[in-house]
């Protein structure tokens, strides 16, 4: 009887081991399973070269392997100028026209993780010189419509130079703040002073070569313009300007903001 009751305490002692045994493999094989799945996959990029050539119209054409359905970007600096996504085998193809030469970089992103390769994009010679032309038209472009633009403002300043009198901006010049004007007067001073000029200019012609009634001129920048010489100016209302006299009292007078000065003799 002893001795069976030994063999069955035995057998429960070996049962009981075999059973914790096996709660600890199946344990460990989820937390294996666990890390398993919670590591991300790398994120890669497989393309054929780094530099890219483009066609005659400045397309260029990426194309290469990657994780499937990756994000693809591709950027300049800090600029995004074209994305993708690769499809379910990793396959993507990234299309861009340009018009200049390119270093740029592309991107692969695959959840958390990205990686990149930096990229050289060229214009073929075609293509070069269509963007040559393209681009010395829109500088003719450009440079018609601000002389346009210039030539519009400069009639808007001499035709409010008509309608605004002298003794109208002597009587509060901050009434017409900002709005074109135009004068032509006699430099009775000029001085320059940290980049700018600022010039007092007598606007009214009596006829007889004596000139009267002043203006404050102010310039950001320098004029060849001196005293006694007879000049143009082109600019925006600047409203009243008061300066210090040479006995210490105060002066207002018009001022005008010029924007271009011609000197006529």
């Amino acid at each position: 009887m002893k001795k069976g009751m030994v063999l069955l305490t035995g057998f429960l002692i070996i049962f009981c081991m075999f059973l914790t045994g096996c709660e600890t493999a199946s344990n460990d094989s989820k937390k294996s399973n666990i890390d398993t799945s919670s590591k991300s996959e790398s994120a890669f990029i497989n393309i054929s070269s780094e530099v890219f050539t483009s066609d005659d119209n400045g397309n260029v054409t990426i194309a290469g392997m990657t994780n499937p359905n990756a994000k693809i970007y591709l950027m300049e600096q800090t600029t995004t100028f074209a994305e993708t996504t690769a499809d379910d085998k990793g396959k993507f193809t990234l299309g861009v026209t340009i018009q200049d030469e390119k270093q740029a970089t592309l991107i692969a992103e695959k959840g958390k993780e990205t990686t990149e390769k930096a990229i050289i994009l060229f214009l073929n010679d075609s293509a070069q010189l269509n963007a040559d032309k393209e681009r010395k038209e829109q500088e003719e472009k450009s440079a018609n419509e601000a002389k346009e633009l210039k030539n519009k403002n400069n009639q808007e300043a001499k035709d409010n130079a008509k309608s605004i009198s002298y003794q109208m901006l002597n009587k509060n010049a901050d009434t017409y703040k900002d709005e074109p004007y135009y004068i032509k007067g006699k430099v009775v001073q000029a001085i320059e002073d940290s980049g700018t000029t600022l010039m007092r200019v007598n606007v009214t012609d009596d006829g007889s070569g004596y000139y009267d009634d002043t203006m404050a001129v102010l310039y950001d920048g320098f004029t060849d313009a001196v005293e006694d010489d007879i000049i143009e100016v082109y600019g925006t209302i600047y409203g009243n300007y008061t300066y210090e006299t040479t006995i210490g009292g105060e002066m207002r007078i018009p001022g005008l903001n010029a924007e271009s000065i011609n000197i006529i003799k």
